[in-house]
């Protein structure tokens, strides 16, 4: 199935969902939304979908004209900030949910490298959320020692991408304490739920090895590429490429192969991996780790340009719901994007010098537009292949071979609850 229908297919799905009253009921908090007030649920629910990073008052009031036919109550901030506490979060999780369990039911051929194994990458970053006290006490408190009386509240996130398809398969946000490896193991749980583990690949960053992470990988069905810290045992094995076996806590030994290779810079890197396959050299693995930075992309995509750090409530309800519904929008961006790129390639001249893609930037601004409207007013396939039509007109040049020296600047707070945009 192609992306156009797999996009219209969530949406169909989530707008079926938002129009149920018992499956809204589901989420909705003890005592909350039982008596008839005039803030529906669903409305609220909308309208977070809706939410434009500005104000409450200000992106209410965009709300209420665009679909001003639905007769949307003008209430305060209060009011909104009041009701949205009424919905458990877990409504915009099951929506990002039914987005991938929709994708990987309805799209059966996958990409593969090497025609052989499909691609995925974990990892963690962290996220600055607003300050208050019930954020200190959910996800953790930081302080700057040179002004002990300043203090902010960051989060921890983790993902398990497709790096191949486009799609986040899987994210939780925690405490910023929380270990990557556990959250690691429940995105793996998860793919054993979505039933993707065969012939797939999960590539880690340092810092992810150890026995019961390589033993939980591998007990789960897919494979796993974890590049290594330099100071650690198998680094010591003579040889570019050493057939060894990881001592599993269980006290069984699973075979692996732990590979040197160099990159461009010069530098040596370490990984240990449980695919034996001969016929896969020293420099596919490098290149095969090297497909990890698309997760460090998509990271970037969602902190500079869906600015997903402007949480638009203090409460952890709030940053949670903020969370999961940009999770979903990156998701059927991703569709459009791939929809979009296919279109480029097709018309593409062979004198061309340069192979072009869709400005990811102009999608997601306009899927924030779109999807709103055609869940409130209808799902519309026409208006779909509009945006993938749009998306293609929008290019912007791949340059070959470019590569970015990595900044070790320490991250500084730069998310203040008092800088508001107002448009």
């Amino acid at each position: 199935m192609t992306r156009n229908l797999i996009f219209e297919s969530i949406l169909n799905s989530i707008k079926k969902s938002l129009d149920s009253e018992s499956f809204m009921q589901e989420f909705r908090k003890p005592n909350r939304f039982i008596r008839r007030r005039l803030l529906r649920m669903k409305d609220v629910a909308q309208y977070l979908i809706f939410h434009k990073k500005t104000s409450h008052d200000i992106s209410w009031n965009s709300f209420r004209s665009k679909f001003e036919e639905f007769k949307i109550p003008d209430v305060s901030k209060q009011a909104i900030c009041k009701a949205r506490d009424g919905i458990s979060y877990l409504l915009f999780q099951e929506f990002f949910n039914l987005s991938v369990e929709r994708f990987y039911y309805l799209y059966k051929k996958r990409k593969k490298w090497i025609e052989r194994y499909h691609l995925f990458a974990i990892d963690g970053s962290d996220f600055e959320v607003p300050s208050s006290e019930e954020t200190f006490e959910e996800f953790g408190k930081n302080f700057d020692p040179k002004k002990p009386d300043l203090f902010w509240s960051m989060a921890k996130t983790s993902m398990l991408y497709d790096v191949s398809e486009d799609i986040i398969v899987d994210a939780v946000i925690d405490k910023q304490a929380s270990h990557e490896r556990d959250m690691a193991m429940k995105h793996l749980a998860r793919m054993a739920d979505l039933d993707i583990t065969p012939n797939a690949v999960v590539i880690y960053d340092r810092g992810y090895y150890s026995s019961d992470m390589f033993m939980e990988c591998h007990n789960t069905g897919c494979k796993c590429l974890m590049r290594l810290r330099k100071c650690m045992k198998f680094c010591k094995l003579p040889g570019d490429d050493v057939i060894a076996s990881v001592l599993a806590p269980d006290g069984s030994k699973i075979p692996c192969r732990v590979l040197k290779v160099e990159l461009s810079t010069g530098e040596i890197e370490y990984l240990i991996t449980d695919i034996m396959d001969e016929d896969i050299t020293c420099d596919d693995f490098r290149d095969l780790y090297f497909e990890r930075w698309k997760i460090e992309t998509k990271y970037e995509e969602l902190k500079e340009r869906s600015k997903i750090e402007e949480f638009t409530g203090k409460k952890p309800c709030s940053v949670r719901q903020d969370f999961y519904i940009s999770m979903l929008m990156a998701n059927l961006a991703g569709l459009i994007k791939f929809a979009a790129d296919i279109k480029i390639a097709a018309n593409a001249k062979s004198k061309n010098r340069f192979k072009y893609q869709a400005r990811r930037t102009y999608i997601i601004g306009r899927v924030k537009e779109v999807v709103p409207e055609m869940l409130m007013k209808g799902v519309s396939l026409v208006k779909i292949n509009e945006l993938i039509e749009s998306a293609s007109k929008k290019k912007a040049q791949i340059q070959p071979g470019r590569s970015y020296k990595r900044r070790q600047k320490k991250r500084a707070r730069k998310h203040y609850d008092n800088r508001k945009a107002t448009f």
